[in-house]
């Protein structure tokens, strides 16, 4: 019941939109002499008979990679360098798996361990809220529907390495972490500044860590470029 305002919203903005894509895309079309427009169909027949719509090859590449460098990973954006010759992405469509192969499964871990303290965060709001109190029930919802959706997507398309989707993504952990502090805010414990002191000695180890392996990535490259021979 708490849900159920914004389901209702999410269910109606379904029903428009597939009602609008019906008129808009295949009934106008349609009186008009013309072929249907859109790809909905498409999108069902393809899942029909191809349920990983060729991800599955993505995803062994990235998991071959793994099992070679499961601790360290091959490097940022490795996969497309990797995986290129089977010549249909240059990200697997798989969060998961694109930061073990890339990152390795030591980053993996550590972005496990924040999503974990993140969403436990997120979820503990719900203690500290009334149940009358219909307005935060429904931001609570809301965040995390989104969280879910984006966790969920990812493990099939290729929003982690997608600027728009990034800048989003960075947008709704900003506003939903600063709407956690609003609501929990006067219960926080003394604690939590030691906690905050860690984790910001850890962001700085980590970040220098990851600016050293980009360096040194770079040179790396570098050097046969430099020593390349001009063609004459």
């Amino acid at each position: 019941s708490i849900a159920w305002p914004w389901l209702r919203v999410m269910l109606i903005s379904a029903f428009v939109g597939l009602l609008m894509y019906i008129v808009f895309y295949i009934l106008i079309p349609h009186f008009a002499g013309m072929q249907a427009f859109g790809f909905l169909g498409v999108v069902v027949e393809r899942s029909v008979k191809n349920l990983g719509s060729s991800r599955e090859s993505l995803w062994l590449c990235a998991s071959e990679m793994i099992f070679q460098k499961p601790w360290f990973g091959h490097g940022p954006l490795s996969f497309a360098k990797n995986c290129s010759s089977m010549g249909i992405a240059a990200h697997p469509h798989n969060w998961f798996l694109q930061i073990a192969a890339e990152w390795g499964g030591l980053a993996l871990i550590s972005l496990l361990f924040a999503l974990y303290k993140g969403v436990k965060a997120l979820l503990a709001v719900g203690r500290s809220l009334q149940p009358t109190d219909v307005r935060g029930q429904a931001i609570l919802t809301c965040w995390s529907a989104i969280a879910f959706a984006v966790l969920v997507d990812g493990l099939v398309s290729g929003l982690i390495v997608m600027p728009l989707s990034q800048l989003w993504i960075a947008i709704y952990m900003g506003l939903s972490a600063g709407w956690v502090r609003s609501v929990v805010g006067k219960n926080l414990k003394s604690g939590i500044f030691v906690f905050n002191i860690i984790s910001v000695v850890v962001v700085v180890v980590v970040s220098g860590v990851l600016v050293i392996g980009i360096m040194a990535t770079r040179l790396a490259g570098e050097i046969p470029e430099n020593n390349a021979k001009l063609l004459s």
